[in-house]
């Protein structure tokens, strides 16, 4: 075999695949021996792979974010999220919960590589469910009206619908409503992330 350079003590660290074999000279009784040769193979790790996101990663709760390598045949997937394991054996991951995801692909010797990259997942939480309140009843005559209001909120957009529409204008945290019908608020915090109240039926009674 071919010698390896600054390999004379009594260990060798081996890295790579080979048949390994000491050669043992003894200088003083002038003899050499040559122990029997050690097959070593050096299974090779799997390439690391680059974590993609499918979307934005940035998002209000509710939403996701498929999270992908490029599918190897015989290999095993385990996905982290801040060092912990999350998801299936699968090269695709739905993000749903905020983390910094990595990816750790196992091939058939056992052998590991960690992705070359992470991705940063925020999810932003929903504004809480608004209350409408009544500022008077809710059934009255043709000619009247009654205010709906919720409490107002800083940083925040609304908007009242009446059966599903779009009230045009009606976009402050009260509103006078004097037609029939189920009437909503949508609000909409500063990360863009909204939330909808319960509806309140108006009845318009004709006179």
């Amino acid at each position: 075999g071919t010698d390896i350079q600054d390999s004379t003590k009594n260990g060798f660290y081996a890295n790579s695949t080979g048949n390994y074999s000491v050669r043992i000279t003894n200088i003083l009784a002038n003899w050499v021996n040559t122990t029997t040769a050690y097959s070593l193979t050096v299974n090779p790790k799997p390439a690391a792979p680059s974590i993609s996101a499918g979307s934005a990663t940035k998002f209000c709760s509710g939403g996701s974010v498929t999270l992908s390598v490029p599918a190897v045949s015989n290999i095993n997937y385990q996905w982290y999220n801040a060092g912990n394991t999350t998801g299936s054996n699968s090269n695709s991951l739905t993000a749903v919960l905020s983390g910094n995801y990595t990816l750790q692909e196992t091939n058939i010797y056992g052998c590991s590589s960690v992705s070359a990259n992470s991705i940063n997942v925020i999810v932003d939480p929903a504004p809480g469910q608004p209350t409408v309140n009544l500022g008077g009843p809710a059934t009255f005559c043709s000619g009247q009206n009654v205010i709906l209001s919720i409490t107002n909120l800083a940083n925040t957009t609304f908007q009242w619908y009446r059966d599903g529409n779009l009230i045009s204008g009606a976009n402050s945290n009260q509103y006078t409503a004097s037609l029939s019908g189920n009437h909503t608020i949508k609000i909409t915090d500063v990360n863009g992330c909204s939330n909808n109240s319960n509806p309140v039926l108006v009845t318009v009674n004709a006179i």
